[in-house]
């Protein structure tokens, strides 16, 4: 078994300038306890111990599909944090057993912004890659069965602990039944994630047509123009 710890790009603001602030956020997988679910979806509270911030993320699963024999998911990831216009970023991944594999499409919306499309060297230039890169950490052993509460709900889960590749310590309690992640709790140096709701039926909270992220940017400096003028 491995956990992932798996690395977003996030476009967390605007700046007067008109470009996204790249911002790095990070949520724990266990591989063998991802379910490419479609319509489910996981809330959770996350706590950055180095700043003592925390925010929240919903993690879902819109749409299966398969291109050229190969099996895709549709996810999206909404990140609302203190002070910061909330953002959500759609993925198109390849399912493989550990979870989410290579990203094929990246989609990003700031609230009160169009969408755009993230242009592929962010995710798959490694010169330039700032988009789900992949940390792995490999789980030693499971310790207990049990029943918790996760999310309101009483669910069989395991208590584990697991090792990231620099020898860092992690602790999980992951459940099957609370899809798309599993991860009822987690925790490793950097943070703490706790689910807080889970469900079914989950929708994009993506609105309106991707922009390309050139005509994005060239739409955010003419706004900034017409603001000035007036």
């Amino acid at each position: 078994m491995h956990a992932l710890l798996f690395v977003l790009f996030l476009a967390a603001g605007v700046q007067e300038a008109a470009r996204p602030i790249p911002g790095q956020k990070q949520f724990i997988v266990i591989d063998d306890s991802f379910r490419f679910v479609p319509g489910s979806w996981a809330s959770y509270k996350i706590v950055e111990k180095a700043k003592q911030e925390d925010y929240s993320m919903q993690i879902a699963i819109l749409e299966h599909l398969v291109k050229k024999g190969k099996p895709l998911a549709w996810m999206e990831i909404s990140v609302e944090m203190p002070g910061q216009p909330g953002v959500v970023t759609r993925m198109l991944v390849e399912e493989t057993p550990q979870g989410p594999g290579e990203l094929v499409e990246v989609i990003v919306q700031v609230a009160g912004y169009s969408p755009f499309r993230v242009p592929k060297k962010y995710y798959r230039d490694p010169k330039n890659r700032e988009v789900g890169g992949v940390q792995t950490a490999v789980a030693k052993q499971r310790l207990n069965r049990c029943s918790v509460d996760c999310g309101g709900q009483t669910v069989a889960a395991w208590e584990l602990e697991a090792e990231a590749t620099d020898g860092t310590p992690l602790r999980a309690v992951v459940s099957e039944e609370v899809p798309p992640i599993g991860v009822c709790f987690a925790e490793n140096a950097d943070v703490t994630m706790r689910l807080t709701a889970w469900g079914s039926g989950a929708k994009t909270a993506i609105h309106g047509a991707p922009r390309s992220f050139t005509l994005w940017i060239l739409e955010q400096l003419a706004n900034g123009l017409t603001k000035q003028e007036k």
